[in-house]
């Protein structure tokens, strides 16, 4: 993003990369992330999708609490909301990527209001579990 001011958002999600030039390739070039920091050829890049952040750095030792064993970030999944779920799920099926959990819409329970939300789930190469997410339509509380 040139010309504009980088901002690191609260939390971004820091992803351990066994191959960190193969995972930057999905994250760019399959999902369609852009590197919205990098610094030269360094092994870590923070990249950006509308308005979610995440970090890609090559696995070291710096960082490991235990072996890390594929796939990683067992119990994790991380939620991202886009602009436009059906064309990110179009574009990763159409790159032959492995889709773990169909697109499909569920009403989820919002403490002011239920949320319609289309939703998929595709795993990275070291299997970091991904879901992208949009709302696409709202409705008056479920009651409880």
């Amino acid at each position: 993003m040139s010309g504009s001011r980088f901002e690191v958002l609260p939390v971004v999600p820091e992803l351990m990369c066994s191959d960190f030039d193969t995972s930057l390739a999905f994250y760019v070039d399959v999902l369609g992330f852009h590197v919205a920091s990098r610094n030269g050829e360094a092994k870590h890049a923070f990249v950006q999708l509308d308005c979610s952040q995440l970090m890609l750095m090559q696995s070291n030792e710096r960082w490991h609490t235990a072996d890390l064993e594929h796939p990683y970030g067992r119990g994790v999944c991380l939620q991202i909301f886009v602009n436009d779920v059906r064309a990110l799920h179009d574009r990763a099926v159409h790159a032959g990527c492995e889709i773990y959990h169909p697109l499909e819409e569920v009403w989820y329970f919002r403490r002011d209001r239920d949320d319609r939300q289309r939703q998929f789930i595709v795993l990275d190469p070291d299997g970091f579990m991904l879901m992208f997410a949009q709302v696409v339509g709202t409705r008056p509380p479920s009651p409880t």
